[in-house]
């Protein structure tokens, strides 16, 4: 990925913008060489289904590269197949195929969750979408009971309070309840509204929520 980054990064030193393509010789390939990128496509954008939610980040412009590079070389059946196509037209073709991953990763990226009002309950409280009581005061609402081991509930919903704090909504019978998480939570929880604002909802669903050592931890079951 360093080399792909390095071999489409334009010399910005002529302070102009070019168009800046692979050399050929990226695609001068034999059969084994085919088979190690088919491998990592296997590997990575086939079998390992979580990928995407696994990386987090503003600057992914190179992973995109790199994800594009292995779909396109995957689409070959044998190195015959890549001379036939010409090797000198092979990185136009690539480039198209990059720019429009990477419109596809900034449409993405763009989208926002869509705005939910809530209902006013009362003076010092409001009910969230899933009918949990949220207080405006977040001192009063209660922590996630999370002892020593295993922990396991039925999470409906993920959020942040009006400071930043990381906020669950439980389901505990017919009652919905919402705590408060650790502040250790708070990457994870941006992490899981981050993969909702992509279109992957990763709750409501069962997470086990663990304190082992000192350390918190949260599977998604």
């Amino acid at each position: 990925m360093q080399s792909l980054k390095k071999a489409l990064t334009n010399d910005y030193a002529n302070e102009r913008i070019e168009k800046t393509l692979l050399e050929p010789g990226w695609f001068i390939l034999d059969d084994r060489q085919l088979g190690l990128y088919k491998k990592l496509y296997q590997i990575i954008c086939v079998d390992n289904k979580y990928w995407y939610s696994t990386y987090s980040g503003i600057y992914s412009d190179d992973l995109v590269a790199f994800i594009a590079l292995l779909q396109f070389m995957s689409q070959f059946e044998n190195a015959e197949a890549l001379r036939n196509e010409n090797y000198d037209i092979l990185p136009e073709h690539f480039n198209t195929f990059a720019c429009q991953a990477l419109q596809e990763r900034y449409a993405v990226v763009g989208n926002k969750l869509p705005i939910e009002f809530v209902q006013n309950a009362g003076d010092d409280f409001f009910l969230n979408q899933r009918g949990a009581k949220v207080f405006y005061d977040e001192s009063r609402q209660p922590l996630l009971p999370i002892t020593k081991g295993k922990n396991v509930y039925k999470v409906l919903s993920i959020g942040f309070g009006n400071t930043g704090t990381p906020m669950v909504t439980i389901e505990n019978g017919r009652e919905t309840v919402c705590y408060k998480l650790p502040f250790e939570y708070s990457e994870w929880a941006m992490t899981v509204v981050g993969c909702v604002n992509m279109g992957e909802k990763l709750v409501p669903g069962e997470v086990l929520f663990s304190l082992e050592n000192g350390k918190y931890y949260a599977d998604i079951l």
